[in-house]
């Protein structure tokens, strides 16, 4: 077929958890043999123009048209801010969307629609595209999380309580989102989620069926090697994703000390730490801050296990795909574990309250013989279920049912 991908989200550098998806996605298209163009907006102004021939080859020499970063709007200035949401209340439309949207892209997808078979929309805030591009081309989204029913559950300030200001402006943002997503939506020709529960929260949201393909990676190396590392445990998260960090400041309030008093260190890793989590690390014991890592690999290495402390959030999580496929030991929430057929003590260790979370992973370590095998079999489930070779005819399938 000859497909037609957008995002809003250049996925090179491979630094968050959102591209993960998309490029899996297109990269297994692409050795499918299907003729791919993307379209893709660059999420900063400074990446590198190398990057661009570089996602080319990885596409299979794909044609790939880039535009502008976003133009984020400066906070400050009443009367800016009630312009932007007056504009969001008269569209329908939360306002990190046209944040995000770009008329440039928009104005070529629709020259360039008419010449392929389906258009893949990927990552959630892209998917505007598919009201501009209705009767013009067979469109499917992906949709990485059904938002109408993830969005109202988490506080969006950190752990901080929200002001009566905070969470009336959070009701009217809930409000939006689901009139935007139930519109975009039924302007489609299908839409596809990442799990079975989230295929049910979607038709109670929207009121449509639609189409369930779980999350992958690229088939992952074996790289842990638990029997012989330190004592490190491994947490890995963008820290702009609220339930990320909503999850990791329960985990250190409620369960870590005891591990960090024994000697345990908690590597944390992603991009962007917040005041508060730089604050625990400073008070708990065995907490290290370590940021964005360029080689993953090497520091999944030298960990003895991991650990995914989500409450929040829908969907299966990348971080434990690619924890799990690297042969770690993980732990981790029910949350975390979502769309992932995972047994506790048989592919993970399972745990709701932060304190058997940390016992948990305290388990894992001081066994290491249980915890080695244990990262083994969890490896094997996902070599099983969640690489994209083994899960991209379910998409294909998708494409061809909808396609000219």
């Amino acid at each position: 077929m000859k497909l037609l991908l957008l995002t809003i989200d250049f996925p090179l550098p491979v630094n968050a958890g959102g591209v993960v998806r998309l490029l899996g996605i297109s990269e297994a298209l692409a050795r499918k043999g299907h003729d791919i163009t993307m379209l893709a907006r660059l999420r900063e102004s400074d990446t590198d123009p190398a990057l661009v021939p570089a996602l080319s080859q990885r596409l299979g020499g794909a044609q790939v048209e880039v535009f502008g970063a976003p133009q984020r709007p400066a906070p400050g200035g009443a009367a800016r801010v009630a312009g932007r949401w007056a504009w969001s209340i008269g569209t329908r439309t939360p306002p990190w969307v046209w944040t995000a949207y770009s008329r440039e892209m928009a104005a070529r997808a629709k020259e360039l629609a008419g010449d392929f078979d389906a258009c893949l929309i990927l990552d959630d805030n892209a998917h505007q595209y598919a009201v501009d591009l209705k009767g013009k081309v067979p469109v499917v989204l992906d949709m990485q999380n059904v938002m109408a029913a993830s969005w109202n559950n988490t506080n969006h300030w950190g752990g901080a309580e929200p002001t009566a200001a905070q969470k009336a402006q959070q009701a009217l943002a809930y409000r939006l989102l689901v009139q935007w997503e139930h519109r975009v939506s039924h302007a489609a020709d299908a839409v596809i989620v990442t799990s079975a529960d989230e295929s049910v929260r979607f038709k109670e949201h929207h009121g449509m069926d639609c189409d369930w393909v779980g999350s992958a990676i690229g088939t992952p190396e074996l790289v842990a090697s638990p029997r012989q590392a330190k004592p490190n445990v491994v947490w890995l998260g963008d820290h702009r994703y609220h339930a990320n960090v909503h999850g990791l400041l329960r985990f250190l309030r409620e369960g870590w000390r005891p591990l960090g008093e024994r000697g345990m260190t908690l590597q944390i890793v992603g991009r962007e730490p917040g005041e508060e989590v730089l604050a625990l690390a400073n008070e708990l014991p065995g907490v290290d801050i370590l940021g964005f890592v360029e080689d993953l690999d090497g520091l999944l290495a030298s960990a003895a296990a991991a650990v995914v402390p989500v409450w929040k959030g829908a969907g299966i999580k990348m971080k434990t795909l690619v924890l799990m496929g690297a042969g770690l030991p993980v732990a981790s929430t029910s949350v975390g574990m979502e769309g992932i057929a995972a047994q506790d003590g048989v592919d993970a260790r399972l745990a709701d309250d932060p304190v058997e979370l940390a016992t948990a992973v305290g388990d894992l370590i001081t066994d290491r013989e249980a915890g080695a095998a244990l990262g083994l079999r969890g490896r094997e489930r996902i070599l099983a279920e969640h690489t994209w070779d083994g899960v991209i005819d379910q998409v294909e399938a998708v494409l061809q049912r909808v396609a000219r």
